[in-house]
């Protein structure tokens, strides 16, 4: 028998406000085979709307496959019912490749804030 594993992966990068950009390169856990869905949250309040001024630089990838385009606005990866079809059924391969995006502040506010990415993670494993 057959149960399913889960893990949540979670990237976290500072971002200094308008105009800052990042470059958010991770390995992603050895021992799950795939990626489920993600997520991304900016700032602390994990409200829709600190999520509205960042932008996708360059497209997010998983083993150098682009999942999200170049331009991608990631207010579209907040968890909201809306979002699911883009949020999950990523099925991007996980055991130990890499993800990547570089992100864009295009806000007006000016204030630092953490941006966080969550990465559910599956597999199936022997009881």
């Amino acid at each position: 028998m057959y149960t399913q594993k889960v893990k949540y992966q979670i990237i976290t990068v500072a971002m200094l406000g308008t105009g800052d950009d990042a470059t958010i390169e991770t390995t992603l856990d050895k021992q799950f085979k795939t990626v489920d869905k993600i997520f991304m949250y900016g700032g602390t309040g994990f409200q829709i709307s600190t999520n509205q001024n960042v932008e996708f630089l360059a497209g997010l990838y998983i083993n150098n496959r682009e999942i999200f385009p170049t331009g991608f606005m990631s207010a579209l990866l907040f968890p909201y019912p809306e979002h699911e079809k883009f949020t999950d059924n990523i099925n991007g391969e996980a055991g130990g490749t890499t993800i990547k995006v570089r992100v864009l502040d295009t806000g007006n506010g000016g204030t630092p804030y953490t941006l966080t990415i969550l990465v559910v993670l599956k597999d199936r494993g022997s009881l």
